[in-house]
């Protein structure tokens, strides 16, 4: 079994437009509210853009989390 966490954050632009930021592995126990500082340092940092278009607010989070599982097709 294989188990993969992604964490989708999604900015608006300046373009009037989201972009999502994915982060794989995260921290498994971080907290809403760190999240939300983390995703309060990118904005501030200003170091993102999209064809001109930089990060004007936040917009929203999610957690994605998905399980593998062989199938075994043995005989």
């Amino acid at each position: 079994m294989n188990t993969t966490r992604v964490l989708g954050m999604k900015f608006n632009c300046s373009d009037s437009k989201e972009r999502t930021l994915n982060l794989a592995d995260y921290k498994e126990s971080a907290t809403d509210a760190e999240i939300k500082a983390a995703m309060t340092q990118i904005l501030e940092a200003a170091v993102f853009t999209r064809g001109g278009a930089v990060f004007t607010g936040i917009a929203s989070a999610v957690r994605t989390v998905t399980t593998k599982t062989d199938v075994s097709l043995a005989d």
